[in-house]
């Protein structure tokens, strides 16, 4: 499985094995958490990959394929957590 480095401010580095599937993710648990905090945390985390992957072509295409091969009810749950939240996916 690939790894995908995402540098994060300049002391801290991630490695996510896929850019789209963290995504996809932190946006289908985001509701379910109980602590507000997390949420703000796991939200935070969405944007700033989301940077990463608008810039690159090939990341785009793969966050775009999977939410669109994705069952219905977590197309529906993805798009709720980021209208609700205020994140443009750019699909």
């Amino acid at each position: 499985m690939p790894e995908y480095e995402l540098g994060m401010r300049e002391v801290m580095k991630a490695k996510v094995a896929s850019p789209a599937s963290f995504i996809i993710q932190k946006l289908l648990i985001n509701e379910e958490r109980k602590s507000e905090w997390k949420r703000e945390k796991d939200l935070d985390a969405v944007r700033y990959v989301l940077l990463h992957v608008k810039a690159s072509r090939k990341y785009n295409e793969e966050l775009k394929e999977s939410i669109l091969s994705a069952p219905r009810k977590w197309r529906k749950a993805i798009i709720d957590t980021t209208g609700k939240n205020g994140i443009d996916l750019g699909l």
